[in-house]
Protein backbone atom coordinates (compact mmCIF):
# COMPACT_ATOMS: atom_id res chain seq x y z
CA UNK A 1 0.00 0.00 0.00
CA UNK A 2 1.37 3.40 -0.92
CA UNK A 3 2.28 6.05 1.60
CA UNK A 4 -0.46 8.33 0.35
CA UNK A 5 -3.05 5.72 1.04
CA UNK A 6 -1.59 4.79 4.38
CA UNK A 7 -1.47 8.37 5.54
CA UNK A 8 -5.15 8.83 4.83
CA UNK A 9 -5.89 5.85 7.00
CA UNK A 10 -3.46 6.30 9.87
CA UNK A 11 -4.49 9.90 10.46
CA UNK A 12 -7.86 8.70 11.72
CA UNK A 13 -8.67 8.27 15.40
CA UNK A 14 -7.88 4.85 16.80
CA UNK A 15 -11.52 3.97 17.51
CA UNK A 16 -12.34 4.52 13.83
CA UNK A 17 -10.04 1.65 12.91
CA UNK A 18 -11.97 -1.00 14.82
CA UNK A 19 -13.89 -3.62 12.93
CA UNK A 20 -17.31 -2.45 11.73
CA UNK A 21 -20.48 -3.48 13.47
CA UNK A 22 -21.92 -5.21 10.39
CA UNK A 23 -21.10 -8.88 9.89
CA UNK A 24 -18.35 -9.96 7.52
CA UNK A 25 -19.50 -12.44 4.90
CA UNK A 26 -18.34 -15.49 6.82
CA UNK A 27 -19.60 -14.15 10.13
CA UNK A 28 -23.22 -13.77 9.01
CA UNK A 29 -25.56 -16.73 8.88
CA UNK A 30 -25.43 -18.76 5.70
CA UNK A 31 -28.29 -19.60 3.40
CA UNK A 32 -26.48 -22.62 2.00
CA UNK A 33 -25.34 -25.58 4.07
CA UNK A 34 -22.09 -26.49 2.35
CA UNK A 35 -20.34 -23.17 1.98
CA UNK A 36 -16.64 -22.67 1.83
CA UNK A 37 -14.75 -19.44 1.94
CA UNK A 38 -11.91 -18.36 -0.29
CA UNK A 39 -9.97 -15.15 -0.43
CA UNK A 40 -9.54 -13.19 -3.64
CA UNK A 41 -7.54 -10.01 -3.31
CA UNK A 42 -8.52 -9.68 0.32
CA UNK A 43 -12.27 -10.16 -0.23
CA UNK A 44 -14.21 -13.05 1.25
CA UNK A 45 -16.11 -14.96 -1.45
CA UNK A 46 -18.70 -17.66 -0.94
CA UNK A 47 -18.43 -20.94 -2.82
CA UNK A 48 -21.94 -22.34 -2.62
CA UNK A 49 -23.27 -25.85 -2.85
CA UNK A 50 -24.78 -25.86 -6.35
CA UNK A 51 -27.20 -28.60 -5.33
CA UNK A 52 -28.95 -26.12 -3.03
CA UNK A 53 -28.20 -22.65 -4.38
CA UNK A 54 -30.88 -21.29 -6.73
CA UNK A 55 -30.52 -20.19 -10.32
CA UNK A 56 -32.23 -17.15 -11.82
CA UNK A 57 -35.15 -19.41 -12.80
CA UNK A 58 -35.50 -20.76 -9.28
CA UNK A 59 -35.31 -17.24 -7.90
CA UNK A 60 -38.08 -16.12 -10.26
CA UNK A 61 -40.24 -18.98 -8.97
CA UNK A 62 -39.57 -17.93 -5.37
CA UNK A 63 -40.49 -14.30 -6.05
CA UNK A 64 -43.64 -15.04 -8.05
CA UNK A 65 -44.80 -17.50 -5.41
CA UNK A 66 -44.45 -14.87 -2.70
CA UNK A 67 -46.22 -12.17 -4.74
CA UNK A 68 -49.18 -13.44 -6.70
CA UNK A 69 -51.56 -15.01 -4.17
CA UNK A 70 -52.36 -11.76 -2.39
CA UNK A 71 -53.15 -9.98 -5.66
CA UNK A 72 -55.83 -12.50 -6.61
CA UNK A 73 -57.84 -11.44 -3.58
CA UNK A 74 -57.24 -7.70 -3.31
CA UNK A 75 -56.75 -6.30 -6.80
CA UNK A 76 -60.31 -6.62 -8.21
CA UNK A 77 -61.58 -4.55 -5.27
CA UNK A 78 -58.75 -2.04 -5.74
CA UNK A 79 -59.69 -1.67 -9.40
CA UNK A 80 -63.33 -1.03 -8.50
CA UNK A 81 -62.25 1.59 -5.96
CA UNK A 82 -59.91 3.38 -8.38
CA UNK A 83 -61.59 3.04 -11.81
CA UNK A 84 -60.01 2.14 -15.15
CA UNK A 85 -57.45 4.92 -15.38
CA UNK A 86 -56.73 5.12 -11.67
CA UNK A 87 -56.38 1.35 -11.28
CA UNK A 88 -54.08 0.85 -14.26
CA UNK A 89 -51.99 3.90 -13.37
CA UNK A 90 -51.55 2.69 -9.80
CA UNK A 91 -50.62 -0.79 -11.01
CA UNK A 92 -47.95 0.62 -13.32
CA UNK A 93 -46.58 2.79 -10.50
CA UNK A 94 -46.55 -0.14 -8.05
CA UNK A 95 -44.79 -2.39 -10.58
CA UNK A 96 -42.14 0.24 -11.32
CA UNK A 97 -41.65 0.84 -7.60
CA UNK A 98 -41.22 -2.89 -6.98
CA UNK A 99 -38.63 -3.19 -9.75
CA UNK A 100 -36.73 -0.04 -8.84
CA UNK A 101 -36.74 -0.51 -5.07
CA UNK A 102 -35.96 -4.20 -5.47
CA UNK A 103 -32.88 -3.29 -7.51
CA UNK A 104 -31.84 -0.70 -4.91
CA UNK A 105 -32.30 -3.27 -2.13
CA UNK A 106 -30.13 -5.73 -4.07
CA UNK A 107 -27.38 -3.13 -4.41
CA UNK A 108 -27.53 -2.41 -0.69
CA UNK A 109 -27.36 -6.07 0.27
CA UNK A 110 -24.55 -7.05 -2.10
CA UNK A 111 -22.52 -3.86 -2.68
CA UNK A 112 -23.62 -1.40 0.00
CA UNK A 113 -20.34 -2.00 1.82
CA UNK A 114 -17.68 -3.33 -0.59
CA UNK A 115 -16.55 -6.82 0.27
CA UNK A 116 -19.51 -7.54 2.55
CA UNK A 117 -23.01 -8.90 2.18
CA UNK A 118 -25.95 -7.95 4.37
CA UNK A 119 -28.31 -10.83 5.05
CA UNK A 120 -31.48 -9.24 6.42
CA UNK A 121 -33.40 -6.00 6.76
CA UNK A 122 -32.42 -6.08 10.42
CA UNK A 123 -28.69 -6.00 9.61
CA UNK A 124 -29.15 -3.24 7.06
CA UNK A 125 -31.36 -1.26 9.40
CA UNK A 126 -28.93 -1.54 12.31
CA UNK A 127 -25.99 -0.46 10.16
CA UNK A 128 -27.85 2.49 8.63
CA UNK A 129 -29.83 3.66 11.65
CA UNK A 130 -28.67 1.95 14.82
CA UNK A 131 -31.29 0.60 17.19
CA UNK A 132 -34.18 2.45 15.53
CA UNK A 133 -33.19 1.12 12.11
CA UNK A 134 -32.81 -2.38 13.53
CA UNK A 135 -36.37 -2.43 14.88
CA UNK A 136 -37.79 -0.87 11.72
CA UNK A 137 -36.11 -3.61 9.73
CA UNK A 138 -37.46 -6.23 12.11
CA UNK A 139 -41.02 -4.88 11.89
CA UNK A 140 -40.92 -4.56 8.09
CA UNK A 141 -39.40 -7.95 7.31
CA UNK A 142 -40.67 -10.34 9.96
CA UNK A 143 -43.98 -8.52 10.33
CA UNK A 144 -44.49 -8.60 6.57
CA UNK A 145 -43.63 -12.29 6.34
CA UNK A 146 -45.94 -13.11 9.25
CA UNK A 147 -48.77 -11.02 7.80
CA UNK A 148 -48.46 -12.70 4.42
CA UNK A 149 -48.36 -16.14 6.04
CA UNK A 150 -51.52 -15.37 8.02
CA UNK A 151 -53.23 -14.42 4.78
CA UNK A 152 -52.20 -17.74 3.21
CA UNK A 153 -53.63 -19.72 6.14
CA UNK A 154 -56.97 -17.92 5.88
CA UNK A 155 -57.04 -18.36 2.11
CA UNK A 156 -56.25 -22.08 2.45
CA UNK A 157 -59.14 -22.59 4.88
CA UNK A 158 -61.49 -20.89 2.39
CA UNK A 159 -60.32 -23.20 -0.41
CA UNK A 160 -60.95 -26.26 1.76
CA UNK A 161 -64.48 -25.00 2.41
CA UNK A 162 -65.01 -24.66 -1.36
CA UNK A 163 -63.72 -28.17 -2.01
CA UNK A 164 -65.60 -29.77 0.91
CA UNK A 165 -68.64 -27.61 1.77
CA UNK A 166 -69.89 -27.91 5.35
CA UNK A 167 -67.58 -30.87 6.02
CA UNK A 168 -65.58 -29.24 8.81
CA UNK A 169 -65.51 -25.87 10.59
CA UNK A 170 -63.30 -23.12 9.20
CA UNK A 171 -60.93 -23.21 12.18
CA UNK A 172 -60.38 -26.94 11.75
CA UNK A 173 -59.43 -26.50 8.09
CA UNK A 174 -56.94 -23.80 9.06
CA UNK A 175 -55.33 -26.13 11.60
CA UNK A 176 -55.23 -29.01 9.11
CA UNK A 177 -53.50 -26.78 6.57
CA UNK A 178 -50.91 -25.71 9.13
CA UNK A 179 -50.14 -29.30 10.11
CA UNK A 180 -49.76 -30.31 6.45
CA UNK A 181 -47.16 -27.59 5.90
CA UNK A 182 -44.96 -28.65 8.84
CA UNK A 183 -43.01 -31.42 7.01
CA UNK A 184 -42.01 -29.14 4.10
CA UNK A 185 -41.25 -26.29 6.49
CA UNK A 186 -38.49 -28.47 7.95
CA UNK A 187 -36.29 -27.87 4.89
CA UNK A 188 -33.60 -25.50 6.09
CA UNK A 189 -33.52 -22.77 3.42
CA UNK A 190 -35.32 -21.60 0.29
CA UNK A 191 -32.53 -23.23 -1.70
CA UNK A 192 -33.88 -26.63 -0.61
CA UNK A 193 -37.50 -26.12 -1.70
CA UNK A 194 -37.11 -25.33 -5.40
CA UNK A 195 -39.79 -27.83 -6.45
CA UNK A 196 -42.27 -26.30 -4.02
CA UNK A 197 -41.59 -22.80 -5.38
CA UNK A 198 -41.99 -24.02 -8.96
CA UNK A 199 -45.35 -25.54 -7.98
CA UNK A 200 -46.40 -22.25 -6.40
CA UNK A 201 -45.48 -20.21 -9.47
CA UNK A 202 -47.22 -22.63 -11.86
CA UNK A 203 -50.43 -22.85 -9.85
CA UNK A 204 -50.58 -19.07 -9.46
CA UNK A 205 -50.58 -18.75 -13.25
CA UNK A 206 -53.25 -21.45 -13.49
CA UNK A 207 -55.49 -19.68 -10.97
CA UNK A 208 -55.12 -16.34 -12.75
CA UNK A 209 -55.98 -17.80 -16.14
CA UNK A 210 -58.93 -19.76 -14.75
CA UNK A 211 -60.38 -16.67 -13.07
CA UNK A 212 -60.09 -14.69 -16.31
CA UNK A 213 -61.62 -17.52 -18.37
CA UNK A 214 -64.55 -18.08 -16.00
CA UNK A 215 -65.30 -14.36 -15.72
CA UNK A 216 -65.51 -13.92 -19.48
CA UNK A 217 -67.49 -17.14 -19.88
CA UNK A 218 -70.02 -15.67 -17.45
CA UNK A 219 -70.15 -12.52 -19.54
CA UNK A 220 -70.53 -14.27 -22.90
CA UNK A 221 -73.11 -16.77 -21.64
CA UNK A 222 -75.21 -14.04 -20.05
CA UNK A 223 -74.87 -15.48 -16.54
CA UNK A 224 -73.34 -12.37 -15.08
CA UNK A 225 -74.86 -10.26 -12.32
CA UNK A 226 -78.35 -8.87 -12.91
CA UNK A 227 -77.42 -5.27 -12.05
CA UNK A 228 -75.70 -2.77 -14.34
CA UNK A 229 -71.97 -3.45 -14.31
CA UNK A 230 -71.24 0.25 -13.94
CA UNK A 231 -67.61 1.22 -14.38
CA UNK A 232 -65.75 4.49 -13.97
CA UNK A 233 -62.71 5.80 -15.78
CA UNK A 234 -61.51 7.45 -12.60
CA UNK A 235 -62.85 7.58 -9.04
CA UNK A 236 -62.16 10.93 -7.44
CA UNK A 237 -62.72 9.90 -3.81
CA UNK A 238 -59.26 10.29 -2.20
CA UNK A 239 -60.05 7.81 0.56
CA UNK A 240 -61.05 5.10 -1.91
CA UNK A 241 -58.01 5.90 -4.02
CA UNK A 242 -55.65 5.60 -1.07
CA UNK A 243 -57.26 2.31 -0.01
CA UNK A 244 -56.88 1.04 -3.57
CA UNK A 245 -53.21 2.03 -3.75
CA UNK A 246 -52.47 0.31 -0.44
CA UNK A 247 -54.06 -2.92 -1.73
CA UNK A 248 -52.03 -2.71 -4.95
CA UNK A 249 -48.82 -2.11 -2.99
CA UNK A 250 -49.66 -5.14 -0.85
CA UNK A 251 -50.01 -7.19 -4.05
CA UNK A 252 -46.25 -6.64 -4.49
CA UNK A 253 -45.58 -7.24 -0.80
CA UNK A 254 -43.25 -10.21 -1.20
CA UNK A 255 -40.18 -7.99 -0.90
CA UNK A 256 -39.95 -8.90 2.78
CA UNK A 257 -38.61 -12.26 1.55
CA UNK A 258 -36.08 -10.75 -0.88
CA UNK A 259 -33.00 -10.81 1.41
CA UNK A 260 -33.39 -14.55 2.04
CA UNK A 261 -34.02 -15.21 -1.67
CA UNK A 262 -30.97 -13.12 -2.59
CA UNK A 263 -28.76 -15.05 -0.18
CA UNK A 264 -29.83 -18.38 -1.69
CA UNK A 265 -28.74 -17.46 -5.23
CA UNK A 266 -25.68 -18.91 -6.92
CA UNK A 267 -24.99 -15.46 -8.36
CA UNK A 268 -26.55 -12.70 -6.25
CA UNK A 269 -25.44 -10.16 -8.86
CA UNK A 270 -28.24 -11.52 -11.09
CA UNK A 271 -30.92 -10.92 -8.48
CA UNK A 272 -32.10 -7.69 -10.21
CA UNK A 273 -32.70 -9.68 -13.42
CA UNK A 274 -34.88 -12.12 -11.48
CA UNK A 275 -36.78 -9.16 -10.00
CA UNK A 276 -37.48 -7.67 -13.44
CA UNK A 277 -38.70 -11.00 -14.85
CA UNK A 278 -40.87 -11.74 -11.81
CA UNK A 279 -42.44 -8.30 -11.53
CA UNK A 280 -43.00 -8.13 -15.30
CA UNK A 281 -44.76 -11.50 -15.31
CA UNK A 282 -46.79 -10.55 -12.25
CA UNK A 283 -47.81 -7.28 -13.92
CA UNK A 284 -49.21 -9.19 -16.91
CA UNK A 285 -51.16 -11.52 -14.60
CA UNK A 286 -52.56 -8.58 -12.66
CA UNK A 287 -53.61 -6.62 -15.76
CA UNK A 288 -55.59 -9.62 -17.04
CA UNK A 289 -57.21 -10.15 -13.65
CA UNK A 290 -58.13 -6.52 -12.93
CA UNK A 291 -59.45 -5.73 -16.41
CA UNK A 292 -61.48 -8.93 -16.65
CA UNK A 293 -63.15 -8.72 -13.24
CA UNK A 294 -63.87 -4.99 -13.43
CA UNK A 295 -65.01 -5.18 -17.05
CA UNK A 296 -67.59 -7.85 -16.22
CA UNK A 297 -68.67 -7.05 -12.65
CA UNK A 298 -67.86 -3.35 -12.41
CA UNK A 299 -68.79 -1.59 -9.18
CA UNK A 300 -70.85 -4.63 -8.15
CA UNK A 301 -67.60 -5.92 -6.63
CA UNK A 302 -68.02 -3.27 -3.92
CA UNK A 303 -71.62 -4.24 -3.09
CA UNK A 304 -70.75 -6.97 -0.60
CA UNK A 305 -67.76 -7.17 1.78
CA UNK A 306 -67.55 -10.89 1.01
CA UNK A 307 -66.51 -9.98 -2.53
CA UNK A 308 -63.18 -8.77 -1.17
CA UNK A 309 -62.27 -12.27 -2.36
CA UNK A 310 -63.38 -12.15 -5.99
CA UNK A 311 -63.34 -15.94 -6.26
CA UNK A 312 -66.48 -15.97 -4.08
CA UNK A 313 -68.31 -14.12 -6.86
CA UNK A 314 -67.67 -16.85 -9.41
CA UNK A 315 -70.13 -19.72 -10.08
CA UNK A 316 -69.85 -22.70 -7.76
CA UNK A 317 -69.28 -25.44 -10.33
CA UNK A 318 -66.43 -27.73 -11.38
CA UNK A 319 -64.26 -24.77 -12.38
CA UNK A 320 -64.57 -23.43 -8.84
CA UNK A 321 -63.25 -26.76 -7.55
CA UNK A 322 -60.29 -26.64 -9.93
CA UNK A 323 -59.54 -23.05 -8.95
CA UNK A 324 -59.80 -23.90 -5.26
CA UNK A 325 -57.44 -26.85 -5.66
CA UNK A 326 -54.94 -24.77 -7.64
CA UNK A 327 -55.19 -21.92 -5.16
CA UNK A 328 -54.65 -24.34 -2.29
CA UNK A 329 -51.46 -25.62 -3.91
CA UNK A 330 -50.28 -22.05 -4.45
CA UNK A 331 -50.89 -20.86 -0.89
CA UNK A 332 -49.19 -24.01 0.40
CA UNK A 333 -46.01 -23.10 -1.49
CA UNK A 334 -46.33 -19.41 -0.65
CA UNK A 335 -46.71 -20.19 3.06
CA UNK A 336 -43.48 -22.21 3.03
CA UNK A 337 -41.59 -19.43 1.20
CA UNK A 338 -42.93 -16.64 3.42
CA UNK A 339 -42.26 -18.42 6.70
CA UNK A 340 -38.67 -19.37 5.90
CA UNK A 341 -37.10 -15.95 6.68
CA UNK A 342 -38.85 -16.03 10.07
CA UNK A 343 -37.57 -19.54 10.72
CA UNK A 344 -34.01 -18.65 9.77
CA UNK A 345 -33.98 -15.41 11.70
CA UNK A 346 -35.04 -17.08 14.94
CA UNK A 347 -32.66 -20.01 14.48
CA UNK A 348 -29.71 -17.71 13.90
CA UNK A 349 -30.68 -15.53 16.86
CA UNK A 350 -30.70 -18.66 19.04
CA UNK A 351 -27.42 -19.85 17.46
CA UNK A 352 -28.84 -23.31 16.77
CA UNK A 353 -27.08 -23.76 13.41
CA UNK A 354 -24.35 -26.37 13.55
CA UNK A 355 -25.22 -27.59 17.03
CA UNK A 356 -25.51 -31.28 17.87
CA UNK A 357 -29.28 -30.89 18.25
CA UNK A 358 -29.84 -28.61 15.24
CA UNK A 359 -32.47 -30.84 13.63
CA UNK A 360 -34.29 -31.28 16.94
CA UNK A 361 -34.29 -27.53 17.57
CA UNK A 362 -35.44 -26.84 14.03
CA UNK A 363 -38.31 -29.30 14.27
CA UNK A 364 -39.55 -27.96 17.59
CA UNK A 365 -39.13 -24.26 16.81
CA UNK A 366 -40.72 -24.41 13.38
CA UNK A 367 -43.67 -26.49 14.52
CA UNK A 368 -44.39 -23.97 17.28
CA UNK A 369 -44.08 -21.06 14.83
CA UNK A 370 -46.47 -22.67 12.33
CA UNK A 371 -49.05 -23.33 15.05
CA UNK A 372 -48.68 -19.78 16.34
CA UNK A 373 -49.31 -18.38 12.85
CA UNK A 374 -52.38 -20.58 12.44
CA UNK A 375 -53.67 -19.42 15.82
CA UNK A 376 -53.31 -15.77 14.85
CA UNK A 377 -55.06 -16.44 11.53
CA UNK A 378 -58.01 -18.02 13.33
CA UNK A 379 -58.27 -15.13 15.77
CA UNK A 380 -58.00 -12.28 13.22
CA UNK A 381 -61.34 -10.52 12.49
CA UNK A 382 -62.17 -8.09 9.66
CA UNK A 383 -59.52 -9.55 7.40
CA UNK A 384 -60.05 -7.08 4.56
CA UNK A 385 -59.10 -4.22 6.86
CA UNK A 386 -56.22 -6.21 8.32
CA UNK A 387 -54.91 -6.76 4.78
CA UNK A 388 -54.94 -3.01 4.24
CA UNK A 389 -53.17 -2.48 7.57
CA UNK A 390 -50.43 -4.94 6.64
CA UNK A 391 -50.04 -3.38 3.21
CA UNK A 392 -49.99 0.15 4.57
CA UNK A 393 -47.37 -0.37 7.24
CA UNK A 394 -45.18 -3.43 6.83
CA UNK A 395 -45.14 -3.77 3.05
CA UNK A 396 -44.73 -0.05 2.44
CA UNK A 397 -41.69 -0.19 4.72
CA UNK A 398 -40.08 -3.32 3.29
CA UNK A 399 -41.01 -2.60 -0.32
CA UNK A 400 -40.24 1.10 -0.75
CA UNK A 401 -39.41 3.17 2.32
CA UNK A 402 -36.51 1.17 3.73
CA UNK A 403 -34.83 0.36 0.38
CA UNK A 404 -34.83 4.08 -0.53
CA UNK A 405 -33.40 4.99 2.88
CA UNK A 406 -30.76 2.23 2.82
CA UNK A 407 -29.67 3.27 -0.66
CA UNK A 408 -29.19 6.92 0.26
CA UNK A 409 -27.32 6.09 3.47
CA UNK A 410 -25.01 3.54 1.87
CA UNK A 411 -24.28 5.20 -1.46
CA UNK A 412 -24.84 8.95 -1.27
CA UNK A 413 -22.03 11.39 -0.44
CA UNK A 414 -19.35 8.81 0.06
CA UNK A 415 -15.85 8.65 -1.36
CA UNK A 416 -13.26 5.97 -1.90
CA UNK A 417 -9.69 7.03 -1.18
CA UNK A 418 -6.91 5.01 -2.83
CA UNK A 419 -4.04 5.24 -5.26
CA UNK A 420 -4.09 3.77 -8.79
CA UNK A 421 -1.39 1.30 -7.73
CA UNK A 422 -3.47 0.13 -4.80
CA UNK A 423 -6.58 -0.18 -6.96
CA UNK A 424 -4.65 -2.32 -9.45
CA UNK A 425 -3.59 -4.68 -6.65
CA UNK A 426 -7.03 -4.78 -5.07
CA UNK A 427 -5.68 -3.14 -1.92
CA UNK A 428 -8.00 -0.29 -1.13
CA UNK A 429 -8.50 1.88 1.89
CA UNK A 430 -12.15 2.81 2.30
CA UNK A 431 -13.05 6.19 3.74
CA UNK A 432 -16.65 7.28 4.19
CA UNK A 433 -16.51 11.05 4.10
CA UNK A 434 -20.16 11.46 5.09
CA UNK A 435 -19.77 9.42 8.27
CA UNK A 436 -18.82 10.83 11.61
CA UNK A 437 -15.76 8.96 12.80
CA UNK A 438 -17.15 7.68 16.06
CA UNK A 439 -17.90 4.36 17.65
CA UNK A 440 -21.13 3.83 15.68
CA UNK A 441 -19.75 4.79 12.25
CA UNK A 442 -16.45 3.01 11.85
CA UNK A 443 -13.85 2.72 9.12
CA UNK A 444 -13.03 -0.65 7.65
CA UNK A 445 -10.09 -2.35 9.31
CA UNK A 446 -7.05 -2.75 7.07
CA UNK A 447 -7.43 -6.53 7.45
CA UNK A 448 -10.84 -6.35 5.77
CA UNK A 449 -10.03 -4.43 2.61
CA UNK A 450 -12.39 -5.19 -0.26
CA UNK A 451 -11.29 -6.03 -3.78
CA UNK A 452 -11.04 -3.52 -6.61
CA UNK A 453 -14.07 -5.12 -8.30
CA UNK A 454 -16.16 -4.64 -5.18
CA UNK A 455 -15.05 -1.03 -4.95
CA UNK A 456 -15.92 -0.53 -8.63
CA UNK A 457 -19.44 -1.94 -8.23
CA UNK A 458 -20.04 0.28 -5.22
CA UNK A 459 -18.76 3.37 -7.03
CA UNK A 460 -20.85 2.73 -10.15
CA UNK A 461 -23.98 2.45 -8.00
CA UNK A 462 -23.58 5.90 -6.48
CA UNK A 463 -26.64 8.01 -7.36
CA UNK A 464 -26.67 11.20 -9.38
CA UNK A 465 -28.65 14.17 -8.12
CA UNK A 466 -31.80 13.18 -10.03
CA UNK A 467 -31.77 9.73 -8.47
CA UNK A 468 -31.20 11.19 -5.02
CA UNK A 469 -34.29 13.35 -5.50
CA UNK A 470 -36.25 10.34 -6.78
CA UNK A 471 -35.39 8.28 -3.69
CA UNK A 472 -36.29 11.15 -1.38
CA UNK A 473 -39.65 11.48 -3.18
CA UNK A 474 -40.25 7.73 -2.86
CA UNK A 475 -39.39 7.84 0.83
CA UNK A 476 -41.65 10.82 1.60
CA UNK A 477 -44.56 9.75 -0.63
CA UNK A 478 -44.65 6.15 0.60
CA UNK A 479 -44.35 7.30 4.21
CA UNK A 480 -47.45 9.46 3.73
CA UNK A 481 -49.27 6.58 2.03
CA UNK A 482 -48.31 4.26 4.89
CA UNK A 483 -49.52 6.72 7.54
CA UNK A 484 -52.81 7.41 5.78
CA UNK A 485 -53.49 3.75 5.01
CA UNK A 486 -52.63 2.68 8.56
CA UNK A 487 -54.96 5.31 10.01
CA UNK A 488 -57.82 4.28 7.72
CA UNK A 489 -57.39 0.58 8.45
CA UNK A 490 -57.23 1.01 12.22
CA UNK A 491 -60.27 3.32 12.15
CA UNK A 492 -62.24 0.79 10.13
CA UNK A 493 -61.28 -2.07 12.47
CA UNK A 494 -62.29 -0.04 15.54
CA UNK A 495 -65.62 0.97 14.00
CA UNK A 496 -66.50 -2.68 13.27
CA UNK A 497 -65.38 -4.08 16.61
Amino acid sequence: MSNASNSSTHSLPHHAMRKPSFPHVHHGYNAIDDEQESSVQGEAVWTKDTAHATTVTGTVFNIITSLVGVGIVGLPVAMAQAGWIGGMLMLVIATCLAMYCGKRLSLCMNDGVPGHQFGTYVELGEYCGGTVGKWLGFYASFGGCLGGSIFFVISAAEQFETLFPRALPYNTWALIFGLFTVPVCMYKTLGHVGAVSALGAATSAIVMLLVVAVVWDEKLEGHTVDVPNHTELFHGNPLDMSYAFVKIIFAFGGMCVFPEINRCMKQPSKFPLAIYISCGSTFIFYVLLMCSTYGVYGDYILSDPAYANVIKMLPNNWTAKVMALSMLAHVYAAFVVNMNPIFRGIEIALNSDGSDKEILYRGGLRTVQVLFTVGVAIAVPFFGDVLSLIGASMDSLSGCILPAWFYLVLFYQRDLVSTPEAMAQGEVDLKYLSMEQDDTKQLLDTDMRPSADSIKRHTEARPQLAEVILNVVIFVFMTLVAILGTYQSISSIISKS
